[in-house]
């Protein structure tokens, strides 16, 4: 987590930058903008407050032709890099939303409980229950609530007897799910849920996130539905592959290593932007081998065992006992291991999903000269 004295110095560095793109100096800048050139200095170089840096960046998107979003910079809400939601502080926002029933009355749909999220992090994960009981699995059973789908992604993990359905076109499905299943959800496809036995818990882990069309957002709003299916239908024919819109695995096969069990979860291979895993922590009594990620990522322990959490953060290592129902986001590049003292087997699942440091800005950055400059601008452009 970032102490304010260097916040407000990337700040001013990303400022700095910004008026190196408009070939502004302090100076001019100062004139055009009616600001005293030693106020704006003191911005420049993190030696003010909040105050007066939000005044200068309305000043600047009263002036110049900007987009003034682009010059603050999200807080770092983590601790040594990794942002813990417990299961007891995830209970705490535990909301239910209603539905229709199959005679039009509202009842008790779905129990939503948030789980660790960030403000740096590209999704929103949320524990789910399903509340609605069927005792059949009719796609078209009236007790079933579809959805309009929605704008992000989403990569679903199912602990319990849960009735996954969706709808493409005209068409309705329906496909049981048990505890270490996994599916994909193509945006606005719509879709629900359900369990299909009250005699046990059925729940759903869902990590919803945007991509690059998710960052383009702003922009479509303002170009308008004509020209971005003008877009669209560019994107068509540039992608010539065919591609399911509802991605199902029911994979039980772990791959096994000295400590630890592992598998693929359902993710959009046709995309590369997310990926999942789950992994049984053996009960060895040693730490697994550490694992690291260029994505941001999701843990959630969804077993009964609690497990040692260990992380790296600028060679430091720190520890956290992770219980069940705990989650956890996780930076990019932070590595991070297990250590099992229980004697069953620990049960987690992991997220990762692409930010906008993705494979296309890696190849363009490759090609930049200054990496010193890259994260924190230093120098006017002359």
């Amino acid at each position: 987590m970032l102490d304010k004295k260097k916040y407000f110095e990337l700040i001013g560095s990303r400022i700095r930058s910004e008026l190196n793109d408009l070939k502004r100096t302090p100076e001019s800048a100062a004139f055009e903008l009616n600001f005293e050139v030693s106020e704006l200095n003191k911005i420049l170089e993190g030696k003010s407050s909040k105050k007066e840096i939000n005044t200068l960046i309305n000043k600047m998107g009263d002036f110049y032709p900007i987009d003034i979003s682009d010059l603050y910079i999200l807080e770092d809400d983590c601790s040594n890099g990794i942002k813990i939601m417990t299961g007891k502080d995830s209970i705490k926002t535990s909301r239910v939303f209603n539905r229709k029933n199959s005679n039009g009355k509202l009842l008790p749909y779905y129990e939503y409980r948030d789980s660790a999220m960030s403000k740096l992090g590209p999704f929103k994960p949320e524990w789910i229950k399903e509340l609605r009981n069927v005792n059949n699995s009719d796609p078209h059973n009236p007790e079933i609530a579809y959805n309009n789908g929605h704008f992000l992604h989403q990569l679903t993990f199912f602990i319990g007897p849960v009735n996954f359905y969706w709808k493409e076109g005209e068409n309705y499905y329906c496909e049981e799910m048990n505890t270490g299943d996994s599916n994909y959800i193509t945006p606005f496809y719509p879709h629900s849920f359900s369990s299909r036995d009250n005699s046990k818990d059925a729940i759903i882990i869902a990590v919803t996130f945007g991509g690059e069309v998710r960052r383009a957002q702003k922009e479509m709003y303002w170009l308008g539905e004509e020209r971005v299916n003008k877009y669209k239908n560019f994107g068509k024919q540039k992608n010539k592959e065919n591609f399911n819109p509802i991605i199902i695995s029911k994979n039980k096969i772990f791959n096994e290593n000295k400590n630890y069990l592992i598998k693929d979860l359902a993710y959009p291979n046709h995309l590369e932007i997310a990926k999942g895993m789950e992994i049984q922590v053996l009960n060895t009594k040693s730490e697994t081998d550490y694992f690291e990620s260029p994505f941001h990522s999701f843990l959630f322990n969804y077993g009964n065992c609690k497990i040692l959490f260990n992380w790296k953060m600028n060679n430091v290592i720190h520890q956290h006992i992770l219980l069940p129902g705990d989650s956890i986001y996780i930076q990019p590049f932070i590595s991070y291991s297990f250590t099992n003292v229980e004697d069953a087997n620990a049960k987690l699942i992991v997220y990762e999903v692409a930010g906008a440091m993705n494979s296309l800005a890696q190849i363009e950055l490759s090609y930049f000269n200054d990496s010193s400059r890259l994260a924190n601008e230093t120098k006017k452009w002359f």
